[in-house]
C-alpha cells in the first residue's frame, strides 16, 4: 500500500507544492451511463462561460506550467481533456474515470487516476533526469521521458508523466480489475492545496454515487525543504 508522497525540491518549484494524492479504496469498476449527465452538465457549465472560465488562473496554470518546464509546444491535458469532451461529446470509460473526468472538468483541471493494488512505499513526485521510461496507456512500447518533465512513480516505476510527454501508464491503468485508486491532482502554482483537495474530494463524492462502500483518504505528503533552502541560498 502506498503509505506517504514525497515532492522533490525541483519539482516543487515547478508549482506541485500543493499536490493532493487521495486513495480510494473498496472500489468496484464497471461499465455505465450514469455519469453521462454530469460530463454533459460540466461541459455546459463551461460553454456557458468559456472565454472566462479558461482564463481563470487555476486552469490557465497548466499552460504556465508546462512553459515554465520547458514545453512550450505542448497542450496541458486539462484543455485536451475539455478540446475532446466539447468536440466529441462525453466519452464513457467506466464509473472510476468518468467519475473523475466529470470533476476534472467541472474545475478545469488535471486528474491522474492509477490502479496501485500491489504497489508499496512512497510516491515520488520529481523532476525527470531523463533515464526516465513509462508506456503510455493502451501501448505495449515504452518511450523515454524527456528531462526536464515533471513525473511521478512507486518503486522507481513511473505512473505519469508530464511535459512533452503527456501520459498516465498502461500497466496502472484503472480496469475491472482495480480494487484501489489513488487520483493525483498536482496542481500548479496558482492552485491552493485546497483547491486540489476539493478536486480530488469532488471526484470521490462522485464515484460514491456508483461505489457507496468506497473510503476515501488522503496521502500524507513531505516536501524537500532541505534542498529547497540550498537551492535558495
Amino acid at each position: 500500500m502506498i503509505e506517504q508522497v514525497h515532492i522533490s525540491a525541483a519539482a516543487a518549484a515547478a508549482g506541485v507544492a500543493n499536490a493532493c494524492v487521495a486513495r480510494i479504496s473498496g472500489v468496484t469498476v464497471f461499465q455505465t451511463r450514469h455519469y453521462e449527465r454530469h460530463l454533459l452538465g460540466a461541459l455546459q457549465h463551461i460553454v456557458d462561460d468559456r472565454e472566462h472560465f479558461m482564463l481563470r488562473p487555476e486552469i490557465a496554470g497548466y499552460q504556465q506550467q508546462l512553459h515554465q518546464l520547458g514545453f512550450t509546444g505542448t497542450r496541458p491535458a486539462n484543455e485536451r481533456l475539455i478540446h475532446h469532451f466539447m468536440s466529441s461529446g462525453p466519452r464513457l470509460i467506466n464509473n472510476v474515470v468518468d467519475a473523475y473526468n466529470a470533476a476534472a472538468l467541472l474545475f478545469g483541471a488535471s486528474i491522474g487516476g492509477h490502479a496501485v493494488g500491489g504497489l508499496d512505499g512512497c510516491l515520488e513526485i520529481d523532476i525527470a533526469s531523463g533515464g526516465e521510461t513509462i508506456t503510455p496507456l493502451f501501448s505495449r512500447k515504452a518511450k523515454r521521458v524527456a528531462p526536464g518533465s515533471l513525473v511521478y512513480s512507486v518503486e522507481g516505476r513511473a505512473l505519469a508523466t508530464i511535459g512533452a510527454l503527456d501520459a498516465d501508464a498502461d500497466q496502472f491503468k484503472i480496469d475491472e480489475q482495480a480494487r484501489e485508486v489513488i487520483l493525483v491532482v498536482l496542481g500548479h502554482q496558482h492552485t491552493s492545496y485546497r483547491y486540489n483537495y476539493n478536486v480530488a474530494r469532488r471526484a470521490a463524492d462522485l464515484l460514491a454515487e456508483t461505489n457507496p462502500g468506497s473510503v476515501f483518504s488522503v496521502l500524507p505528503t513531505l516536501i524537500d525543504r532541505k534542498r529547497q533552502e540550498l537551492d535558495a541560498a
